[in-house]
């Protein structure tokens, strides 16, 4: 990497120096450019961590609000298809206070360490039996077989998702996240545009099913913050926000996992 090179021109997510490794990117940035503004993507990308607790912190000029409009623009029969759907629709997480500060208040208990402490056997157990499985082969795929169950397998428990579904929401989370980041080509965006319409429509049917059949998960309470006489949320604010949780509460720790275990196979990190 050229001395030379600024901060915004490896901030390039189609060359291949930063598809091989972004993180040289972000450590550049912190060191010279902690605000720099990428024109290829007319991006303004904050690394430096002052700064980052900055805007974070000023509402008034600063919003999260259209973080899930999609980065890239929509075929004529795409947009036809999400325009009738929820797609669009602003999640609680990404509004600003205090509607954003009601929600977070209601949902952060299922994630307190209170509740997580109580959670803590189960999920050693998951994790150990994923173990013993790679440990009784010559090799495994770390991604697939480790990775990815341990911490779906978690969220999808405190959410509610059956685990006969489990399989099928992944499925349809890649397609709304590839919808959210990914050039995709026309057909494709259909597809997955037709996918995220029954996503969301499974979503719908899981809180209507809690209303009647209420158990300890998210769904439950959810339900009965849309129902109350001062209602924290709508449905339709719920299934928005299930398919954000749904997807950070997995694809973080799955990309943790990997990085962090690849990281420690080179030997530098």
């Amino acid at each position: 990497m050229s001395s030379d090179t600024s901060a915004a021109e490896l901030f390039d997510p189609m060359s291949p120096e930063y598809t091989a490794c972004p993180y040289a990117a972000f450590a550049r940035a912190r060191q010279t450019e902690p605000v720099v503004h990428q024109a290829a993507l007319d991006e303004w990308i904050v690394t430096g961590r002052a700064e980052i607790e900055a805007v974070q912190r000023d509402h008034g000029d600063f919003t999260s609000r259209y973080n899930l409009d999609g980065s890239y623009p929509f075929c004529p029969e795409a947009k036809e298809i999400l325009d009738g759907s929820l797609f669009f629709r602003v999640a609680l997480y990404n509004v600003d206070p205090p509607a954003h500060t009601r929600f977070r208040n209601l949902v952060s208990e299922f994630f307190s360490p209170r509740v997580l402490r109580r959670r803590e056997a189960s999920i050693r157990e998951i994790a150990a039996r994923l173990a013993a499985g790679l440990a009784a082969k010559d090799g495994c795929d770390l991604l697939q077989e480790f990775a990815y169950p341990l911490p779906m397998t978690v969220i999808c428990d405190i959410i509610g998702i059956p685990e006969e579904d489990r399989a099928t929401v992944k499925a349809w989370n890649n397609d709304w996240l590839a919808l959210q980041v990914v050039p995709l080509p026309p057909e494709q965006q259909v597809h997955c545009a037709g996918n995220v319409v029954t996503y969301e429509k499974y979503v719908l049917g899981l809180l209507e099913r809690r209303r009647s059949e209420p158990a300890d998960d998210l769904l439950t309470e959810l339900v009965r913050a849309a129902d109350a006489d001062d209602p924290v949320c709508t449905v339709e604010d719920a299934v928005v926000a299930l398919r954000v949780m749904i997807a950070a509460g997995h694809e973080t720790t799955t990309n943790l996992i990997s990085n962090a275990v690849h990281q420690l196979l080179r030997g530098d990190g």
